[in-house]
């Protein structure tokens, strides 16, 4: 008796997890899914497309006129918690550039480096006046990315 409830039980399950593989598989075959709120479907589009990447241009900054660090991503949620965190040990763990002053979107990556490579060309002033123009009280933007 105990045997069958366990077959049936790891039956079940195994059917379960196929289910949810075959509805992940069309997911994916669609583009995107529709998340389930009640009465509204709202589109969500997958994390990662194989030709098409948003991009983000960055300033973390470690306090109002401190050091400053310019960098590109494709998922500035993920990559400014790792500057907070100091994840990588590295530039913005030893100058303590762990706020986000700054950042555009750009529909791919490769405009991001772009920006990215001619503001890091142009002066501190240049920097700080980018930052000034969107957050003049020099606040941690992180926040508004959350909400």
């Amino acid at each position: 008796m105990v045997v069958r409830m366990i077959y049936w039980a790891g039956l079940l399950r195994s059917q379960a997890t196929l289910a949810m593989t075959k509805k992940k598989e069309a997911r994916n075959d669609v583009g995107f899914f529709y998340s389930s709120l009640r009465g509204k479907a709202e589109a969500i589009q997958p994390k990662h497309k194989a030709k098409y990447m948003a991009g983000y241009f960055y300033i973390m900054f470690s306090e109002r006129n401190g050091t400053l660090y310019v960098g590109v991503t494709s998922d500035l949620v993920k990559r400014v918690y790792e500057h907070k965190d100091k994840t990588f040990g590295g530039f913005s763990a030893k100058y303590g550039t762990d706020k986000l002053g700054y950042y555009e979107i750009y529909d791919s990556i490769e405009e991001a480096i772009k920006r990215e490579k001619a503001i890091k060309g142009s002066s501190r002033a240049r920097k700080m006046k980018l930052i000034e123009s969107v957050n003049e009280n020099w606040d941690d933007l992180y926040e508004t990315l959350l909400r």
